[in-house]
């Protein structure tokens, strides 16, 4: 894109003013130029008017099924990755939006169908690279998930010595005669963790004097003979107080379990870990025989290239196993060129390895016949057809030489790009007072020469040498509080009052006359044609080409849009 830029020098002494950037007309044509030409529609559905869908409402009708409600929702909760989300809980924009995207993506589905999309290389290359994301977790889940397991035994002998516990609730005081007089209230009936709370000076008051499990080997409180007096008493024994190195100690024994009890608790807490850690080793010993007995080559040179982030070393096979060969495009996906250095290309190698040799073999075990897997297909079927369409459609836009025809269709198509827009030659006078603004607007008034005062006051001396000229600019080539005043005048006028702006903090003043004026003009062709506008073209095409397909397939197939009327 051409983007030539020429700074006035009158950017100096107005740098609120005229910032003049000469911008090429050029900028104007590629303004957008990577962007898909489309026809975008916008939804907009008032809050007292909303439609109510039930599931059994016809959102698309075709010659030989009707679409409901409840089928577009079974797909968007299949595609979702949030397993809470509703399709019904949106916005009916959002659900407008996407049933029509559901839509054409039925009717593409319908089309390359009947073309037989089904039978080409690229349809079952798609259809792979889609069953990769599918049958390596069905089969992680099918495999090793469901039926690699242990038994309570099996990891009961991982279980370290357990003991009796006991948990107990602690007064601490230093005076004897309060620990008494603690014990009695407690003894009587009061609530003992409100006692702790008032009376007590152990650390643990602020949990209410509550200690944790203990038994007779691991005790932060109390020596072993101690821990068997609480073990051997019952729930609810409370103990007068006795001295122990921190003061006197009042008693409670709040709970007890038996060292079987612990056992089984212990169980319970690591059973998911002990169950994951067999499963995570049963797995790496299955991938890594499917490996060892997978072919698979690395072109390292490839790999250099992607991780120097250059596109035309990282063209070719990046990996092939068991004959075929995969892209740099395959195995990174959006990452591609994205990483940096050798590790994360080499870990998301491994990582497409490993899915590639898990997936073939479930296509070995039959598990493209699993119920799970085929309730995706259902789902994903009509977007793997209507992706490979849209891609055959596209490599042929790719392979199609741009006639000139074409390229003049395309600048007739888009008159609006290809126009030269209205510019305005100014001069200025610059002053920096309002009354010698007004003194000069005044002999202007009186016919006094614009030129002749610009060189006498003009405090832009580059300006003021050649009577105020500037130059000629677009109204994009200068700033809005300049541009409005002087697209705004006549040509020959000037501004009265003078325009007042402000120059490195200081104020200014600016007259400014219009000397000409150059009216919009279409841009000619052989002007347009000399910008690169084929890459906007095969997009023009691609589009056109798609949108003229979805109008002969929809009368085909007799496709209706209930969103839009009464089907």
């Amino acid at each position: 894109m051409v983007n030539e830029k020429k700074r006035s020098a009158v950017g100096k002494s107005l740098a609120a003013g005229l910032a003049v950037v000469a911008i090429g007309v050029a900028c104007l044509v590629c303004t957008g130029c990577d962007t898909q030409v489309a026809e975008t529609q916008k939804e907009q559905v008032a809050a007292t008017d909303e439609p109510k869908w039930q599931d059994d409402s016809v959102i698309f009708r075709f010659n030989d099924e009707n679409v409901t409600f409840a089928d577009i929702k079974a797909i968007y909760e299949h595609r979702t990755l949030k397993p809470d989300e509703r399709f019904s809980d949106f916005p009916k924009s959002e659900q407008l939006r996407f049933m029509k995207q559901i839509g054409m993506e039925l009717l593409l589905a319908k089309e390359a169908s009947s073309r037989g999309i089904e039978e080409t290389a690229d349809y079952r290359r798609n259809y792979y690279m889609w069953s990769l994301d599918k049958l390596f977790p069905l089969w992680i889940t099918r495999e090793i998930a469901e039926k690699i397991t242990m038994t309570d035994e099996e990891i009961l002998q991982y279980a370290p010595l357990a003991l009796p516990e006991v948990k107990v609730r602690i007064l601490v005081n230093n005076d004897p005669d309060k620990a008494q007089q603690a014990y009695e209230r407690i003894k009587s009936g009061e609530d003992m963790s409100k006692v702790i709370t008032e009376d007590s000076e152990g650390l643990s008051k602020a949990v209410g004097g509550l200690s944790g499990w203990m038994n007779e080997q691991q005790s932060a409180y109390f020596p072993s003979p101690v821990i068997r007096k609480y073990l051997d008493a019952e729930v609810g024994t409370l103990f007068p107080p006795a001295y122990q190195d921190v003061g006197f100690l009042v008693v409670r024994v709040e709970g007890k379990r038996s060292a079987e009890e612990v056992r089984q608790l212990w169980l319970s807490q690591v059973r998911n870990e002990y169950v994951l850690k067999r499963q995570q080793e049963v797995y790496k010993e299955r991938l890594r025989k499917l490996r060892d007995e997978a072919d698979i080559v690395v072109h390292e040179g490839v790999v250099a290239g992607v991780v120097e982030q250059n596109q035309a070393a990282a063209s070719g096979a990046l990996v092939e196993i068991n004959g075929r060969e995969f892209t740099a495009s395959d195995v990174m996906g959006d990452s591609l060129f994205g990483q940096h250095g050798a590790g994360p290309v080499d870990g998301r190698i491994d990582t497409f390895v490993t899915k590639v040799v898990i997936t073939d073999r479930a296509k070995e075990m039959g598990f493209e016949e699993d119920a799970e897997f085929q309730q995706a297909l259902k789902y994903d079927r009509t977007q793997l057809l209507s992706d490979t369409l849209k891609q055959a459609i596209s490599r042929e836009a790719e392979k199609e030489e741009i006639t000139d025809e074409q390229i003049e269709a395309f600048i007739n198509g888009f008159p609006e790009e290809f126009t030269i827009p209205e510019k305005r030659a100014v001069s200025v006078i610059d002053v920096r007072s309002s009354d010698k603004a007004e003194e000069i607007t005044a002999k202007l008034a009186e016919g006094g020469s614009f030129e002749q005062l610009a060189i006498e006051f003009s405090k832009h001396t580059d300006s003021a040498k050649n009577g105020g000229a500037l130059g000629t600019y677009a109204a994009d080539q200068m700033p809005p509080e300049l541009s409005g005043p002087i697209f705004s005048l006549e040509e020959g006028s000037y501004t009265d009052p003078a325009v007042a702006v402000y120059s490195e903090g200081v104020p200014v003043w600016l007259i400014l006359r219009v000397d000409a004026v150059e009216k919009a003009s279409p841009m000619s062709v052989d002007r347009a044609k000399s910008l690169n506008l084929k890459p906007r073209i095969r997009t023009w095409l691609r589009t056109k080409s798609l949108a003229d397909l979805v109008k002969t397939a929809g009368e085909r197939f007799g496709y209706k849009n209930c969103l839009e009327g009464p089907c």
